[in-house]
């Protein structure tokens, strides 16, 4: 989807990782939609999500990091 290619293009720009609320800003993203794909992306196996504290920190998975490099 749309959504999922923004998340992955914004991933790609921050070394692979980044923060749910940090995605929620990309551009008609929002929490919601935000929450929505990366969790869509996570049941693809394309990132991780790891809890640190209150934040929610979105990971490309290593399978997908070096299509990046």
């Amino acid at each position: 989807s749309t959504e999922e290619k923004a998340v992955l293009k914004y991933l790609q720009e921050n070394r692979g990782q980044t923060t749910q609320s940090n995605i929620a800003h990309i551009k008609n993203m929002g929490g919601v939609k935000a929450m929505r794909t990366v969790q869509k992306l996570e049941q693809k196996k394309i990132v991780s999500i790891e809890k640190m504290g209150k934040a929610r920190i979105i990971k490309l998975s290593s399978d997908f990091t070096h299509i990046f490099e």
